[in-house]
C-alpha cells in the first residue's frame, strides 16, 4: 500500500529539520559526518553517491555558472562521466 501524499509531505518537512536550518531545499551541510558536502531537503551527499545524479542532471555549465569558485569541485567527484565534459 503506497503512503498517502500527506505522509510524504510531512516526512519531507520533518527530515531536513535534523540537518539544516531555514529552507530545507537550500540547506547545505559540511563534511561533519564524513560523507562530504550534503545538500537539499534530504541531504543528498557525495559519500553515499546520492548527490552525483543531481549534479549530472543539472549539467556542468549550470553548476559552473551557479558556483564559479567551487563548481569544478562539485563536478569532479560526481562520476567519471562528468569529467568528460
Amino acid at each position: 500500500m503506497p503512503a498517502p501524499n500527506d505522509w510524504k509531505s510531512a516526512a519531507v518537512a520533518i527530515t531536513p529539520g535534523f540537518e539544516v536550518e531555514g529552507d530545507p531545499y537550500q540547506g547545505v551541510s559540511g563534511d561533519f559526518d564524513g560523507m562530504g558536502i550534503s545538500c537539499g531537503a534530504l541531504q543528498w551527499n557525495i559519500g553515499s553517491k546520492s548527490l552525483q545524479p543531481i549534479v549530472i542532471a543539472v549539467g556542468k555549465p549550470k553548476v559552473a555558472a551557479a558556483m564559479p569558485q567551487l563548481g569544478q569541485e562539485m563536478w569532479t567527484p560526481a562520476t567519471p562521466q562528468c569529467r568528460k565534459g
